[in-house]
């Protein structure tokens, strides 16, 4: 998966409210592996802000 895809992942799941379980099912990955993907984006977000 490509560091893209993971963005494009991570900001569909931010944009319905945080639903893992949703992303999990749309995109095909682990709803660990969308978990961990929020929340580095989220830090690295915040930081910035």
């Amino acid at each position: 998966m490509t560091v893209q895809e993971r963005i494009e992942i991570t900001q569909y799941t931010i944009a319905i409210d945080l639903d893992y379980s949703k992303a999990k099912q749309k995109f095909g990955v682990s709803y660990a592996q969308v978990y961990a993907w929020v929340r580095k984006y989220q830090r690295r977000w915040m930081k910035t802000k």
